[in-house]
């Protein structure tokens, strides 16, 4: 993602996002793809390789289950590190559009010549997404060793490998279950 960025530093660039979403509703992102060959570059636009994208899409979940779980981008150097609204009536059309409940969207930003990447949750087509705290696992990808960057490349489909993230919401208690004797519980009856 950081390589794609930076090497398209005046306009914009991205990809899309390939993992499962958890029993709490948080993706977990265990691929991301690039743009695709014939991708268009704006100042202010991209438009990714939708051939590519419905390839690539159709191949990771036939080999590993693997979902659509989102969006990448970049605003290069525009200093717009949320969702444009543009970007937002983009991600509404589209989960209205394939009946989705969820939509995890990436903006990444050239700041001081590193490049920053955050992370947006939309939920039930509601235009008020929040943002997600990211935190990398250990470990590698269990499909970087299947597939690399240069096999893509060659293949059907083009996709980075990347470590493991995972989306984390704030640790907080929520509701009864949380109390120590009942998780107890539930933990023995389990």
């Amino acid at each position: 993602l950081t390589a794609e960025v930076l090497a398209h530093p005046s306009e914009e660039t991205g990809g899309s996002l390939f993992g499962a979403w958890s029993s709490s509703g948080l993706p977990l992102v265990y691929l991301l793809t690039g743009p695709g060959r014939d991708a268009r570059h704006g100042v202010t636009s991209f438009y990714p390789n939708a051939e590519r994208l419905a390839a690539t899409g159709a191949e990771l979940w036939d080999h590993w289950g693997l979902q659509h779980v989102g969006e990448w981008h970049s605003h290069h150097t525009l200093a717009l590190a949320v969702p444009s609204s543009g970007d937002i009536r983009t991600v509404l059309a589209g989960m209205d559009q394939h009946g989705l409940p969820r939509f995890l969207l990436g903006i990444a930003c050239i700041q001081r010549r590193a490049v920053v990447t955050r992370f947006y949750l939309f939920e039930n087509g509601n235009p008020d997404y929040r943002e997600l705290p990211v935190r990398l696992l250990s470990g590698r990808s269990p499909f970087a060793t299947e597939r690399t960057w240069e096999s893509w490349q060659h293949g059907t489909s083009e996709a980075w490998h990347v470590e493991r993230w995972e989306a984390t919401a704030p640790r907080r208690a929520r509701g009864w279950f949380t109390a120590p004797s009942i998780k107890t519980r539930l933990a023995w009856e389990l």
